[in-house]
């Protein structure tokens, strides 16, 4: 029998001038066990067609993240070439483990680190070079 599993998914809306997150809570279905999933999918062909298809999009995904932002002073034949080479390496080397954090997630730890960084560095203008170093030499003795 198969089971639900709750995803809360974010969606940003635009209401006239403002953007609204909007949050959906769905029940996705989900097999039990392998025998449920290979009946669910059709047969075992039908099942393992599906996963294939699944990996080859994240797989691609992997790839054409390489080519998001644009090289600073745009794209030419070199930097076009490398990228490329990047991108196919990325795709071939693809496991399901070796997806990273998503843009939103890079994006929400930059900024996190850039507001710490400028918590730290007001707090480091208050303190003397001495007591910087002092601070310093005591996170490395623990």
């Amino acid at each position: 029998m198969s089971t639900f599993k709750r995803v809360k998914k974010e969606y940003e809306v635009k209401v006239g001038d403002t953007t609204l997150t909007h949050v959906v809570e769905y029940e996705v279905p989900q097999s039990s066990d392998l025998a449920e999933a290979i009946q669910t999918f059709g047969g075992e062909a039908a099942l393992l067609d599906r996963v294939n298809a699944l990996q080859e999009r994240s797989a691609l995904q992997s790839g054409n993240l390489k080519f998001k932002d644009a090289p600073v002073g745009g794209w030419n034949e070199q930097n076009l070439a490398e990228v490329t080479a990047k991108a196919i390496n990325a795709v071939r080397g693809y496991t399901p483990d070796s997806g990273g954090p998503g843009v939103k997630a890079k994006a929400e730890a930059y900024d996190s680190f850039v507001a710490n960084a400028k918590a730290d560095l007001d707090r480091f203008k208050s303190m003397s070079a001495e007591e910087i170093l002092a601070a310093l030499e005591a996170l490395t003795r623990k």
